[in-house]
This record gives C-alpha cells, structure tokens and sequence, in this order.
C-alpha cells in the first residue's frame, strides 16, 4: 500500500517515544508496519474487518498411553471469554490420519524412506456440548497397514471440531494427538554427555507421544566396551571397500591407522558386568550413575563475559587436529531484570467499573528503580485472529566459530565472533584483524579473503506488534446533502413531511434501561508514559468497557539504563445474568433473518424473565420495529435460564426494501433478581442502484416553457423506486458549484485521485467564501446551529462503510439539516487544515518524473497523473527536485 502517514517525534528522558495515528479506512488490508526514519526496527500490525469472537473452542492435553487399533478418547470445551460455559452447543468433528517416521536415519547419504502415507479422514460424526460446556470426540486409532511395523511409523491423528452455540455462532479448534506401535518415549538428558566420564547426574523423563508426561518403571543398563590398546590417527581419505593387505601388511607400514573397523565403538566388544540402575518417573527426574570419575576445567566468569562465553578444545597429534563441538557457555543478563510485582490486582470485574491497581517495580536486588512503564489493556478474543505480545528487551547473545586447516600447511584457517540478535540482521563496519592473539600458542593465522576477520552486529530487540489508542479522532467529515437555492427550492418526496408537521408527530423515543451497554470498545486503554513514584511504584486508573469478555493486560517496564522487565494478566467481565448478541456486522434492504442472542445464568438458581429487542434510526433514534415487522408482542420473549448454563433468544426481522441508513439495536433482559442489556449500531445497505436523470431548465423572463423527463416516463421496470425529486431554481450559477463540494469532499479512501479531490473540493470552497462575502454572512449565521449529533455521525467507521455501499443515504433530510451541514463544510479553519494535509499528501507522492501513482510505491498511472493535471493543477517538473510543487488556477 505504501507508506499512508508520518508523525515528527522527539524522545523523552527514558529514551521513548509514542504517538496516535488513525488505520486507513479504504484500500487494501492486510499486513502494515510502523518504522523509524534512521533507525533499525519497526512494529507491525494488521488492518482488517473482522466480528470478535464471543467464546472459543479448546482441547485438553491427552493424558495416558495409548496404542494403535485402541479407541481414543479426547476431550474439550467450549467457554465464553466472559466465564460462562456454551452448553447445548452442536459439535461437528472429522479425524484425519498422517503418517510419519521420526525414528528414520538423518544422515547426509541416508536412505529414502520407502513407504508414503497420504493423509485420511477416518471418522465424522456430530454430538453436542454437556451443560458444563465439556465434550467428548472418540475414535478409534486405526494405523494404515501397508507400512510395516519395522519401519516405526508413528501417526498423527488431527481432530477438527466445529462448535455451534444457541445464539448461531460458530467457533473452531484443533488437536494432533501422535500413536504409534510404541506407547511411550523415554528422554534421556544425554545431549552434552556422549562419554561416560561426563555422566554423573543425566536427565530421564517419560511421556506419552504427545508430549504429556506419563509414568513408568524400568530400568537402564550401561555397558562398558573394551576399547583398543592405542590410539588411531585420523584418515585424510575413506575406508576402502576391499582391504587387500594382510592386518600384518598393513600395520609394518601404517602403524597409526586402523586396519578395518577397529577405531569404530559400534565393534567393540562389551568388557564385564552391565550395570543396571532402575528409575520410576513418579519421583525420580534423574539418574546418578556413580562410580564413574569427573574431569573439570574452572573458567572465571567477569562482568564483561555476559552474553555467553564459547569454550573451543582441540588436541594435536601427528600432524592432526582432533576437535570436540564447541561448548557454549550461557552468562545471562541477570543485571538487566526488574521485577513488576502487583500490589493490588482483581481479575473479576463489573462492566463499567472504576477501577484502580497499583504496580510495585524494583531492581535485581529488590532495589528502588526510577522507571517508566507502558501498559495497555485489549479484548483477548482478538488473538484468535492474530497473537498479540510484547517482548523483552533483548541483549547481545556472544558466540564464536574456529575452523581448522588439516590439509597442507597446518594452521587455522579462519575465524568469526558475533554478537548475535533475535531476529535479522544488520551489520556494522567490519573489524579487520591481521592476525588473532592465540595466548603464546604456536599457531599462526592464515589468510581467509586476505584477512583473518571477526565480524559484529548490534543487537536489536524482536520485532513487537504495539497496540495504539486513543488516536485522535478524523477530521470531521460532511454528510451527502442537497443544497438548497439561494433564491428558493421545492422537494417533493415520497413520504416527505413539512418540517413543523414532523416535529408534532415525531414520537420520542423511550430512555433505555439504565443497565444497557454501549461501550463496546475493544481497547480499555494504552498509557505509554506511566512513571514510578519515590517509592517506585505505578498506579494505573481506569474505567472498564463494558462488553462482556475477557481481557488481556500487558506492562512492559524499562529503565533509562534499559532494565526491563514484561508482565501479562487476564480479566474477566462478567455479570450474575449476561445478555450476548450474536449481531450480523451489516444487513441488506429486503433481509429476512433471525435476530439471534443469549442469556447466560452465572449464578447457582435458575433464573426466568423477559428479554426485549428494539430497533432505533441511528440518526434519529426513532423506533422502527413497525417498519421491521417487529410488533410489540413479538419485540417481547419469555425465557428460563437454569443454573450456570444459558437460554437462547430469536427474533424474526424483515428489513425494508426501501430502507438504507443504520439502525440501532438494544436487547435487554430482565429478571426479579438481576438485569442486563447491549447496544450498537449496524449499516444497513442495499442491493440497489441508484440512477439520476438531471435536466437543465433556463427559463427568461415573462416565458413559459414545458419540460418532461422522458427517460423517467417510458421507464416500464416493476423494481423501480422512486427516491426523490428535487426541483432547483437560482440565478446565481455559484451554487451549483457548492452543490458538487460535498460529494467530493466525502472521498473515504486515501488514493492520489480522491486525495486530489478533497483538496480541489476545499480550495474551492474557500474560493467561494472570500469572493462572494454575502454568501460567507450566511454561513456565519448557520454556524450558530447545533450540526447533527447521533451515533452515526459519530461512528466514522459505519460512516464510511454506509458511503461505500449506499452513497446517497446521507442526502440531507430538511433544509435545516443541510444549513447545519453546509455550515460546517464552509468553515475556513477546517478548509485550511484538511487543504494543507491534502496538499503535503501530494507533494510526498509525487514521482521524481512528475506523475503520481495511484497509491504510494506503485508506478506512474497516465490516468491518476492527467485527472490531477487537468483539473487546473499545473506542475512544474524538472530534472532538479521540485522548487514550486503545485499552482492552483481557480476562476469564479
């Protein structure tokens, strides 16, 4: 997409910096990323359209051992994020089966593996959720026989469920349970331990093959092998195939060299006694094996090693270097770990409580700290879409790399040191040594490249997804309207009403209950400066959303020195009686549909009542159930919620054809006991098109002309609907130049085209107030007016999605209306600042040939660069970067 915004930040005494931006409402979504000019790193994040999810499907970890041809039994559950279980919920699961051989040799010239397994569905089938939300999947593991069991095939049994509650929403998850003719795995911690002299205390842990642990009892044997009476030197070629010297021959004339296979343990022939060690998992983690003898080397860790230290040990004899894989040493950076303890916390919380915590931060050694802390708080049913985490600072990790030269001239050959970071890299001016500081050791560097190098690169913390609130709120942005005449104008509508007539008639709508919910927001906060007192402690003040589900809370804390340290808390909202909607996220004129929700019962009686769906313009929050064929008995439904469990709700709505705008619905349930309610606002768009046939009418004086739209007339289509007719007389030609404004001013996407427009729109417009000062007398005068307030307007993003599918529904309703709105539209502050932002928008966009693309880092585009030329822009381009931008030609 390109690059969409840019924010000038200065960072404060801790090192940091924040700032708020607003996502793109129009063009592609997807994969974004905020980057620093001159800096290494960025924070990405995704822009989508997506319905949070009201609970989540999960599977328990397998317990036991099981074999192939035994039935399995898998368990799951399915819960709201709120706390409350979905029970009676239809479960739809299938078994795939895929096989695999993780006992087959890696070696560089292994074999290919004989057998291929395609994977199979081997059972379906449907049940339901219990009343604790829990259930059961059984199948049976059966193997696929044309592997034979020689070859150790392990299969991979992948459960696919499918939960649908009562109220209609389906939710997905997943489980890989591995079997094999082989039960059980035993894991020694033998990793770093391949002589005997090295064992003493050795890891031993058993488990299923799902990794869960299992106990078991048995016993393990060690066997000393009777190693040969010296020692072989190292072939510089392979073994031949055919040995045609006698072991005599051989030995007289290479006395260093195994004949055959004599320097290889897997030959070697057992000397003594076995000794066997017995173990039980249930309280045994390890094994000693004693009487065996130690052999260390002590090396002094400093300050300065951390990051780890790699220990390279090598012998040389007879001319060869025998190596042993570098030992890494781990040296933490245990001086850069503060510790975030909470002092007061509550994980269960009303929706809409005042809430306050207190966070007590300190040092390594418990010491007071001067630090600063981010915290923010966002519905964790979002990382269903997308895991969401913050991370650590990350420090240098120090690791070396030696390589030997065995061949010729004996010596070392090359030789790296890197200062490693977790993710990409970017490396600083290499430092060119010629020769390395061996200690004394009689070796000398050879040329790698010309040079003997060691190489760094800074180190840079993982890539963090950042969570932005609080962004500031868009420019305010114009309704559609129909802009009346100077001199006068007449609308006929269809159901039109004169104003004083609407507002006798016009029926106020009820207050909602006082427990409805409407903030419904995903984010709670993000406070990116929270600092610690003298007794360094944070305290964080808040006020919850009220949607009902669970929370994800995350504190990073740093120091100026950048001791940090990341903690991570869930909260849960909920209410003894919860009411949760399963909303469509639009609908469509002419929709027939059940309006689904639930009651959820949290407490240990059952509860009965009443629950109640209302339907308000979101303009005017008017009702409209009588429009959506909701009488009044039916808006009422009686329910019985049993202990811990839920009852479901359905409503039968049919949208108007002829309806477009948003509505906004209430469902409200209520009890003896206890009561909840959830509000929000939907779009509700149409499959309609809608065509206009203008004429234009000029009319001399003491003339009478006859005009008739004939197109209208001979239109014979039985869908077509009248939307209005409008009927516009003036003699000043200025106002129809206002009346286009609008339309161009209301371009909800961020390419060039439509940029260009906005700010052609708004030139324009500030055009017209300067020279035509008695039309700017009457917009001061209109500016007194309140503008339109409703969720609508105050919902940007249902704004926009209303422009983009139903473009005429903000038309102005009443000639005060499009006074207010065309008020607001003239405001010279306003024109400058979105005329200014406009213009910097191009100028940043604008290629080095002088064209534009249609979104930033694409090619030229004739028609994007030509629609921007020929609406009066002239462009001054050359060679040399642009002096003079743009110069705007108007003529009024």
């Amino acid at each position: 997409m390109g690059r969409q915004n840019s924010l000038d930040l200065r960072s404060n005494a801790f090192g940091t910096v924040n700032g708020a931006f607003t996502a793109p409402s129009g063009g592609l979504t997807g994969r974004m990323s905020l980057r620093g000019d001159n800096l290494d790193g960025s924070a990405s994040f995704n822009v989508e359209e997506y319905k949070r999810p009201k609970f989540e499907t999960t599977f328990k970890p397998m317990e036991g051992a099981y074999r192939l041809n035994e039935t399995v039994t898998v368990r799951g559950e399915a819960k709201n994020y709120a706390g409350s279980v979905v029970d009676g919920a239809q479960l739809r699961y299938r078994v795939v089966r895929q096989a695999r051989f993780p006992y087959w040799g890696w070696s560089y010239f292994r074999k290919p593996m004989p057998w291929s397994s395609q994977s199979m569905e081997i059972t379906s089938g449907e049940t339901t959720t219990k009343a604790d939300g829990s259930f059961e999947i059984q199948f049976q593991a059966l193997p696929d026989r044309e592997i034979p069991v020689k070859d150790q095939p392990v299969f991979d049994y992948t459960i696919y469920a499918d939960v649908t509650d009562i109220s209609g929403e389906t939710r997905s998850g997943e489980q890989t349970l591995s079997i094999g003719y082989v039960a059980l795995e035993v894991n020694l911690g033998m990793e770093n331990a391949n002589h005997l002299f090295l064992m003493q205390n050795i890891g031993l842990s058993t488990t299923n093959l799902a990794g869960q642990p299992q106990v078991a009892m048995g016993e393990i044997k060690v066997q000393r092998l009777k190693s040969p009476d010296q020692l072989y030197a190292q072939r510089y070629w392979e073994k031949p195939d055919q040995w045609l010297l006698k072991e005599s021959e051989f030995k007289l004339d290479f006395p260093d060299f195994a004949w055959q296979q004599e320097d290889e343990p897997d030959t070697w022939a057992a000397e003594g006694k076995a000794q066997t060690i017995p173990f039980n998992t249930k309280d045994q983690k390890t094994v000693d094996l004693s009487g065996t003898y130690m052999h260390f080397t002590t090396i002094d860790v400093a300050e300065s090693d951390r990051g780890g230290i790699t220990v390279h040990a090598f012998a040389v004899w007879k001319n060869r270097v025998y190596l042993r894989s570098p030992k890494q040493l781990n040296v933490p950076w245990t001086n850069k770990d503060l510790d975030i303890k909470f002092e007061t916390f509550r994980d269960k919380m009303e929706p809409g409580q005042a809430e306050e915590w207190r966070l007590r931060i300190s040092g390594p050694q418990k010491e007071r700290v001067a630090a600063e802390m981010v915290a923010a708080m966002y519905d964790a049913s979002l990382d269903q879409f997308l895991p969401h985490s913050w991370q650590r600072i990350a420090f240098p990790s120090h690791y070396a790399q030696v390589r030997w030269q065995s061949s010729g001239v004996f010596g070392q050959s090359s030789a790296n040191m890197y200062n490693d970071k977790p993710s990409g890299y970017e490396y600083l001016p290499d430092r060119v040594f010629q020769s390395l500081n061996w200690f004394d050791f009689p070796l000398y560097g050879g040329r790698y490249f010309g040079n003997t190098a060691m190489y760094r690169s800074k180190a840079m913390p993982d890539e963090a997804v950042m969570m932005m609130d609080g962004a500031p709120s868009p420019a305010p942005q114009m309704e559609e309207m129909v802009v009346a005449a100077a001199d006068s104008m007449v609308s006929d509508e269809p159901g039109a009403q004169t104003e004083d007539t609407e507002n006798e008639n016009v029926q106020k709508p009820a207050a909602p209950p006082s427990s409805i919910r409407t903030n419904l927001n995903e984010t709670v906060f993000f406070f990116p400066e929270l600092q610690t007192d003298a007794d360094g402690s944070v305290v964080v003040k808040f006020k919850m959303n009220e949607a009902l589900t669970r929370w994800k809370f995350l504190a990073f804390a740093h120091t100026a020195d950048l001791q940090n340290a990341l903690a991570e808390k869930e909260v849960v909202t909920q209410k003894d009686l919860m009411v949760m909607v399963n909303a469509p996220r639009f609908l469509r004129a002419g929709d027939v549909m059940e309006f689904a929700a639930k009651v959820s019962n949290l407490t240990d009686a059952p509860l009965s009542g009443t629950a109640t769906l209302s339907l308000l313009d979101a303009v005017t929050l008017q009702p409209l159930e009588t429009q959506f064929s909701l009488n009044n008995a039916d808006r009422v439904l009686q329910f019985t919620a049993p202990a811990l469990q839920s009852a479901p709700l359905r409503w039968t709505i049919r949208v108007p054809e002829d309806f477009s705008g948003a509505i906004t619905w209430q469902v409200f349930a209520d009890t003896k006991s206890v009561r909840d309610g959830e509000e929000s606002t939907i779009p509700v768009v149409t499959n309609r098109m809608l065509v206009t046939e203008s004429m234009p009418i000029t009319v001399r004086g003491n003339q009478t002309k006859t005009f008739v739209f004939e197109d209208i007339k001979k239109q014979n289509s039985s869908t077509l609907v009248s939307h209005r007719y409008t009927l516009e007389f003036t003699s000043n030609p200025a106002w129809y130049v206002v009346q286009s404004l609008p339309y161009l001013m209301e371009y909800p996407h961020e390419c060039s085209e439509q940029i260009f427009s906005r700010f052609y729109a708004n030139t324009l417009a500030s055009s017209v107030t300067q020279k035509m000062p008695n039309i700017r007398k009457v917009y001061d005068r209109w500016k007194g007016t309140d503008a339109m307030k409703s969720n609508l307007s105050k919902n940007q993003d249902l704004k926009y999605a209303l422009l983009e599918e139903t473009p005429w529904v903000f038309d102005a309703q009443s000639e005060e209306l499009q006074r207010q709105n065309i008020a607001l539209l003239f405001d010279l502050n306003r024109m400058a600042d979105e005329r200014e932002r406009a213009l910097s928008a191009l100028s940043e966009r604008q290629n080095s040939s002088g064209g534009w693309s249609w979104f930033p880092g694409g090619p030229d585009q004739t028609g994007t660069s030509l629609n921007t030329f020929f609406r009066d822009l002239v462009i001054w381009t050359n060679s040399a970067p642009c002096r003079r931008r743009a110069t705007l030609v108007l003529a009024i």
